[in-house]
């Protein structure tokens, strides 16, 4: 186990109070971070400096703007 991966069932246990064998289960049955970064339209980060999240988040809404306007309306 990576030191993420540690961090992670650390967190669920003090969370959830589930057992490191549990916590770990319930990690593994979730999608990887690289598997929801290609299914999403948008990813941000908190890791970003605030700027940087304020300007992807202005890109992302201008982006689902377009597209509704974009979309066929209904039948």
């Amino acid at each position: 186990m990576n030191a993420l991966s540690a961090q992670a069932v650390r967190r669920i246990v003090e969370r959830d109070g589930l057992s490191e064998d549990a916590a770990q289960s319930r990690l593994q049955s979730q999608m990887s971070g690289q598997q929801l970064v290609d299914q999403s339209h948008v990813v941000l980060s908190t890791l970003w400096e605030p700027h940087v999240t304020q300007r992807q988040v202005e890109k992302a809404w201008a982006l689902l703007q377009k597209r509704i306007s974009e979309a066929p309306s209904g039948p």
